[in-house]
């Protein structure tokens, strides 16, 4: 966005990386949020192209959201910005909790206060992907590719190939009415970059990968080191990926743990970049445009399914309630984060 200055972004967005508890799903409604509804940095229909490349590319989708909306609001160097100051929180805590854990051999008992945000994090995904259907699904073949989508996510589809069906029919939908450390840290460079390169499907995506590197080849740690990981990296606002900082901290200190967070992101990075730069030639063609179009209802297929899923495999809470009526009387989000994090603590 013209005009909106580097360190604006920065505090955006290290604002959403400290607030963003719920892994992936929560910093959807987050970012929509910020960027579409309270600030106005960008309206649905770019939110939901950024959406679409995050989850086409490889690597963890929140970063790579988050790289393409700030490649919108201020070029390369909004992407850069925007990516590391979401990660900074998670990596400080994650690093702060192995420390504690390589120190201690356990980490903090956090889980029941982290537990509480989670309907607190439903009921804002649920008013996100109501409100975002309100926008786009208008056209009868919209409802049909949402309905597919749903069957297919049933199925357990690669959500890149629902996303690229959706594409495909609406281009079809529309020809049938028209007619047509040395050596260490070298090595963790390596790993976690050939992770973020060949892991498509999310951060969870690239966990079994993560483990057989670090694990079974490597050997760096074992696998109940590997797990609790995993755990302390589910304890942060930030994607599930970010337990890269935990296995490099474990191989070479804080600088393996550097090292290894921006090995496993940067390939994404590269690639939005590239795929931004060849869309520019194409965005404004019909064909493209009509197939954009068609992967909003996958979108937002996807979003409700996972959302849905959610509430069934979640205890019942009255917090999810309570956190839809007040997410929709515009209560701030960060109030609705710390109102779960108590609870959970309370309620333990």
């Amino acid at each position: 966005m013209k005009g909106l200055s580097t360190a604006s972004i920065a505090r955006l967005f290290l604002k959403l990386g400290t607030i963003g508890f719920g892994g992936g799903l929560a910093m959807i409604g987050l970012l929509r949020h910020y960027l579409v509804e309270k600030e106005r940095l960008i309206d649905d229909t770019k939110f939901l192209k950024g959406l679409t490349l995050g989850q086409l590319l490889p690597g963890p989708f929140v970063t790579n959201y988050v790289e393409y909306y700030g490649l919108l609001l201020k070029g390369w160097l909004g992407s850069l910005t925007a990516v590391i100051s979401l990660l900074i929180p998670s990596f400080l805590i994650v690093l702060f909790l192995s420390f504690l854990y390589f120190r201690f051999h356990h980490y903090p008992e956090l889980k029941s206060a982290f537990g509480g945000a989670l309907p607190v994090v439903i009921g804002i995904l649920a008013v996100t992907c109501f409100r975002m259907a309100r926008v786009f699904i208008r056209r009868p073949t919209d409802l049909i590719i949402l309905i597919i989508s749903f069957l297919l996510l049933y199925l357990r589809i690669d959500l890149a190939l629902i996303i690229l069906f959706g594409g495909g029919m609406a281009i079809l939908f529309d020809r049938l009415r028209f007619g047509i450390y040395g050596l260490d840290l070298f090595t963790i460079f390596l790993v976690f970059a050939k992770i973020g390169v060949v892991t498509f499907g999310g951060g969870y995506g690239a966990l079994p990968l993560m483990e057989q590197e670090v694990v079974n080849h490597h050997h760096w740690l074992n696998l109940t080191e590997f797990t609790d990981g995993v755990a302390i990296g589910q304890l942060t606002p930030g994607p599930i990926a970010i337990t890269a900082v935990f296995i490099g901290y474990r191989v070479s200190g804080i600088i393996g743990s550097l090292i290894a967070t921006i090995a496993i992101f940067l390939p994404s990075y590269l690639m939005l970049l590239i795929l931004c730069s060849l869309l520019r030639r194409v965005e404004d063609q019909p064909l493209f445009q009509i197939f954009f179009s068609g992967t909003r209802p996958p979108i937002i297929a996807i979003l409700s399914f996972l959302t849905i899923r959610l509430i069934i495999t979640t205890p019942l809470s009255p917090l999810l309630p309570i956190s839809i009526v007040l997410y929709l009387l515009r209560t701030p989000i960060p109030l609705l984060v710390l109102l779960g994090l108590a609870c959970g603590y309370l309620l333990a």
